[in-house]
C-alpha cells in the first residue's frame, strides 16, 4: 500500500483523538450527556472540525463500539486456537469475553447505549454495515465451535442447532454480566463470584448435553487458571495497550 501523506496521518490522529476523548466522555457522562460541543471543548478544536470526522454523536458512538467489538474479536479467535478439545475451546471463548470485559468494564455501559431507540436510525449506512458484520463474525466463530464438536462426534445432536446453543449460552453470559454492571447487590445475595457461577452452570448444561469429553469442577477449575493467567495474556496486553 502507498505510504500515508502527511495529512493523511494527521487526519487519522485527529480522528483517533476525538473518538478517545468521545469514549472518556460516555465512560464518565453518559451518552445522554454526550454532544459534539463537548468533544470539540475537550479536544480544543471547532465544532466544525469534529462534524468533519463524525456526522453525529451516534456516529461517534457505533465506531466507538466497534473497536470494542473488534477487541472480542480478537480474543475470541485466540480461544478458536487453543490447541484442546473442543470443549475446551468453548470454554476459552467464554474465558475470552470475560476477560475483554475487564480490560474496560465500562465499555459494557457504552455498548449497551446502542440500543437506545433512535441511534441505530442515526448512523451512516457503512457504519451500521460494518457494526452487523463484526457481530456476525462473532456469533459465527463462537457458533462454528458448537458445529465442529458436532461434526466430530463430541456434541450428540438434539433440539438446538449450533446457532440457538450459541444463543443460550450468550444469554446467560451476557445476562450474567449486565446484573454486575447493574451494581445489583449479589454478595448480599449470597453471589461471591458471579462469573465463575455462570460458568459452572454453563458446564453442568454441557454435560447434560453429554459433549465429550465430560468435563469435572477440577479440571474446569484447571483449564481457567492457565487461561485466566497464561494463554490470553499476550492478547490482552494488546488491548490494553490499545486502551491506554
Amino acid at each position: 500500500m502507498p505510504a500515508q501523506s502527511r495529512k493523511q496521518r494527521e487526519l487519522e490522529q485527529r480522528h483517533d483523538l476525538f473518538l478517545e476523548l468521545g469514549r472518556e466522555l460516555l465512560h464518565e457522562n453518559g451518552f445522554h450527556q454526550l454532544s459534539m460541543d463537548l468533544v470539540a471543548e475537550k479536544a480544543e478544536y471547532s465544532k466544525g472540525t469534529i462534524y468533519q470526522h463524525f456526522s453525529c454523536k451516534e456516529e461517534m458512538l457505533i465506531q466507538l463500539c466497534m473497536q470494542c467489538m473488534k477487541g472480542l474479536l480478537l480474543l475470541g479467535e485466540k480461544a478458536k486456537q487453543y490447541p484442546g478439545t473442543h470443549r475446551e475451546r468453548l470454554l476459552a471463548f467464554q474465558t475470552a469475553h470475560e476477560l475483554w470485559l475487564n480490560v474496560e468494564p465500562r465499555d459494557l455501559y457504552m455498548m449497551q447505549y446502542m440500543n437506545i431507540d433512535g441511534v441505530m436510525n442515526k448512523v451512516a449506512d457503512d457504519s451500521l454495515s460494518a457494526f452487523r458484520s463484526l457481530e456476525a463474525s462473532i456469533i459465527t466463530l463462537c457458533a462454528s465451535i458448537f458445529k465442529d464438536a458436532m461434526d466430530d462426534g463430541d456434541l450428540p445432536p438434539g433440539e438446538l442447532n449450533a446457532a440457538e446453543l450459541v444463543y443460550g449460552m450468550w444469554s446467560m453470559c451476557y445476562g450474567g454480566q449486565l446484573l454486575r454492571s447493574y451494581e445489583t447487590p449479589l454478595a448480599e445475595m449470597g453471589v461471591s463470584n458471579p462469573g465463575r457461577a455462570v460458568t459452572t452452570l454453563i458446564q453442568a448444561m454441557l454435560n447434560g448435553l453429554q459433549w465429550q469429553p465430560l468435563m469435572t469442577q477440577e479440571q474446569t477449575d484447571t483449564l481457567l487458571h492457565h487461561l485466566e493467567t497464561d494463554y490470553f495474556n499476550e492478547t490482552l496486553a494488546q488491548l490494553r495497550e490499545g486502551n491506554a
